[in-house]
Parts: structure tokens; C-alpha cells; sequence
């Protein structure tokens, strides 16, 4: 595969930044834009070292810079990598990532080195997955599961499953194809304690991915009711700023306002409706279905009610939309 080079740190101005090539010419690539100091060449290095030098343009010093190479298969890629480390100035960084393109390398795709790394055996589908998951974690629970993930833990599990059914379906076939042979006859009892035992395994794998899923994304959750009973105060309360307007005039919400809120470590995606009502106003009938379609695709649905009046018609058609909602 070609050799590819990108900015591996955030695109913002730090105390650092650091350029990655990956690929088989990387260190060719890096001989032709980096020198180090003294006589030491890039391509005798070990791996995991680093040395002291400049990066330039055709002789054109452009940073003192820390180089580290990595030799193929001992890298993230799998392949040769070096990674040079340079003040963290946006347009210095892009500079010397500039040069290295000039020098025989290309531009990486957004996500290619972790793809470079699952292609080459590096990482499973799960563990790739988690890489980002890992970048884009909020809270301490979020970061913990994707470690869990990146380590292998649902791969190992799914695996164990897998190799278990294999076992029943070879057990399953030999007795089935060698009747004649001293074969242990496949007793159904076992089989199906045995097939139990993977299910929940499996189910286990799912509860968990949803856990994951929730922390990883947030709850989409929906403020429903009848217009005027504080849906929007509600939803200015929660987002903890004057996100919807409220007022006293029926029908004050129309599209669709959204926040996302975070409590503990979840985060809830709130969205404040339309108040759900009969209505012969085609804008707000429009508002009313989009409200609507909400509450069958929303995961979270805080329903709200004017306790200081008795329960009205509209009350009980929105309990009963939403009383089967898990």
C-alpha cells in the first residue's frame, strides 16, 4: 500500500504537533525531510527510538523536531511509522506535513491509520471501532468501556460463543453422518442447556452493547404534553438556559427545539414539541405529527401534565400513546 501522512494531533495551536507517516517508504520518506544531528541515519535505527533534528524543505530548515520510529510489524499500522514531533503552531505543522507530500507520501483519509491497523491484523473490527470511541469520551464510565472494547473484551466474548456453537454443530454432525461409529449419542437435555447457555452469553453481549451505545451517544429523549402545561420550562430548566420561549399563549412551541444535557455520566438529547392537542391550524397540526412521530422513535419520554386541573381527554389519549413505551 501507498505511504500515507497526516496531522495526528487535534487541528489547534498547542505546545506540540505531530506528523504521521505510515506505509513501506516511511523512512524514506522521512530521510528526504528530516536531519538529525550528527551522523546518525534514520533508516539504522531501532525501533521505538527516537533522535534530535531538523525538518526542512530542500534544505530550508523549517523546526527543530523529535523524530520516533516505529518498524513494521511493532507499529499501530503494522507497518514501518515515524512520527515526527514539532512545535505545536498550525502552520509550521502543516508545513512539514506539506513537505512530506512533496517527498513521496500522500495525504491520509480521515480514520486510515486505524483502518491501516485492522487491515493488517492489528486490531479487530472492535477494537477499531473503539479507537474513536476512546477520542470522544466524556466521562470516566465512557472511557472505561471503550478501553474495555479496545483490550478485545466483547471480541473474546463473541468468539467463545462462536466456538461453542461450532462444538455443538461438529457434535451434532458427526453423530448425525457416523451412526455406525462408537459415537456419544447427542442427548437433548444437554443440547438445549447447552444452546441456553450461549443465548443469554449472546443477550449478555446485546444489554451491554445498548449500556454502551447510550453512554457513547445519549438517550434520545422527548418532552411531550398538552400545550401550556411547561414543556418548554421544563426543557429551559434541564438545558439550564432560555432555549425555548415560553409564554401563556397556547401553541407558543411549533418545530422542534433541541439541547443536549448531561446528568451523571448520561447524556440526554432533549427535544421540546409541539403541545399535543386537537387543533385545525395547519402550521401547528404539522408540529403536533412531528411530535408524534417522536414519541414512537425516542428512546426517553417525559410526559407532562397540569396537575392543578382534573385529566382532560388530551391526557388520556397521550397515556394511553405512550403507556406500552419501554
Amino acid at each position: 500500500m501507498h505511504t500515507i501522512a497526516a496531522i495526528s494531533t487535534p487541528n489547534a495551536v498547542g505546545g506540540i504537533a505531530v506528523i504521521r507517516i505510515s506505509g513501506n517508504n516511511a523512512i524514506s520518506v522521512a530521510e528526504r525531510i528530516f536531519k538529525p544531528f550528527g551522523n546518525q541515519k534514520i533508516s539504522d535505527m531501532s525501533g521505538y527510538t527516537c533522535c534530535y533534528g531538523i525538518a526542512h524543505d530542500n534544505g530550508e530548515r523549517l523546526d527543530d523536531c523529535i523524530l520516533t520510529v516505529f518498524k513494521a510489524p511493532h507499529s499501530y499500522t503494522g507497518e514501518d511509522v515515524v512520527e515526527i514531533s514539532c512545535h505545536g503552531g498550525l502552520f509550521i505543522s502543516r508545513k512539514i506535513l506539506r513537505t512530506a507530500l512533496k517527498n513521496g507520501a500522500e495525504n491520509a483519509e480521515a480514520g486510515e491509520f486505524t483502518k491501516r491497523a485492522f487491515m493488517n491484523g492489528k486490531l479487530d473490527l472492535t477494537q477499531a471501532e473503539a479507537v474513536m470511541d476512546i477520542i470522544s469520551a466524556k466521562s470516566d464510565m465512557e472511557l472505561k468501556i471503550a478501553e474495555e472494547l479496545r483490550e478485545g473484551a466483547a471480541f473474546r466474548k463473541s468468539r467463545i460463543c462462536s466456538q461453542k456453537l461450532m462444538k455443538i454443530l461438529g457434535d451434532l454432525a458427526a453423530w448425525a453422518d457416523y451412526p455406525e461409529e462408537d459415537i456419544p449419542e447427542v442427548e437433548p437435555d444437554k443440547l438445549c442447556e447447552e444452546l441456553d447457555t450461549v443465548r443469554k452469553e449472546l443477550f449478555s453481549l446485546v444489554e451491554n452493547y445498548d449500556a454502551g451505545r447510550i453512554l457513547r451517544e445519549g438517550v434520545s429523549t422527548v418532552i411531550v404534553g398538552k400545550p401550556n402545561v411547561g414543556k418548554s420550562t421544563l426543557f429551559n430548566c434541564l438545558a439550564g438556559c432560555e432555549r425555548s420561549i415560553v409564554t401563556d399563549i397556547s401553541g407558543t412551541t411549533r418545530d422542534v427545539v433541541e439541547e443536549s444535557v448531561k446528568i451523571g455520566d448520561i447524556v440526554l438529547r432533549l427535544s421540546d414539541t409541539a403541545g399535543i392537542h386537537e387543533t385545525e391550524d395547519i402550521i401547528e397540526g404539522i408540529g403536533i405529527g412531528i411530535a408524534e412521530k417522536m414519541i414512537d422513535s425516542s428512546e426517553l419520554i417525559i410526559a407532562v401534565f397540569d396537575g392543578s386541573c382534573p385529566c382532560t381527554e388530551d391526557d388520556l389519549k397521550l397515556i394511553n400513546k405512550i403507556k406500552n413505551k419501554k
